[in-house]
């Protein structure tokens, strides 16, 4: 969960308690997942160089990268899990935390996102030559179905083809 990402945007909810992207390590530890919490931070990829010539020198990617995404469907962000008991400090693995067990919890939705996850997709934007042409919307297609849409298809293919030859319609 990267902060250049999802931003300020709440994703998880435990009781009363929120959690923002930011908050990605104290979630995990309070849920036990450790292990996860240490890998996040050490892979984070506020830590990667080519993660912040984007994001800070807005620096693009040294390769040729596009975007697809699907808009205007419903947007589950993140999940509202209920707490019954506080938090356990000695709990070191996911099975010994509440969230584990509970099959069915609330979810968040992205509010004002215009589609899906817009706000998330328009990120990779710090990293391109040219993000009008780098990132496709396609209405109506949902993350799962992207790559059994025939119009994304035709241009990834295109674009897979033309690229290696030296052909790339948005440099």
């Amino acid at each position: 969960l990267q902060s250049s990402v999802y931003g300020d945007q709440v994703l998880y909810r435990w009781g009363g308690e929120e959690y923002r992207a930011s908050d990605a390590q104290r979630l995990l530890r309070e849920a036990g997942a450790r292990d996860v919490a240490r890998a996040t931070d050490r892979y984070a990829l506020e830590r990667q160089a080519w993660f912040r010539k984007g994001a800070e020198e807005h620096i693009p990617l040294s390769v040729p990268t596009r975007v697809v995404f699907g808009t205007d469907l419903p947007t589950t962000v993140g999940f509202d899990f209920q707490r019954e008991r506080p938090v356990d400090p000695t709990c070191g693995d996911p099975l010994c935390a509440e969230p584990y067990y509970q099959d069915y919890p609330g979810t968040i939705q992205a509010a004002g996102d215009s589609g899906d996850s817009g706000w998330m997709n328009r990120a990779p934007e710090a990293w391109l030559v040219n993000p009008l042409c780098e990132i496709r919307e396609f209405e109506f297609v949902s993350h799962m179905d992207i790559f059994e849409n025939p119009e994304v298809l035709r241009l990834l293919v295109a674009n897979a083809r033309d690229i290696p030859l030296g052909i790339d319609s948005c440099r």
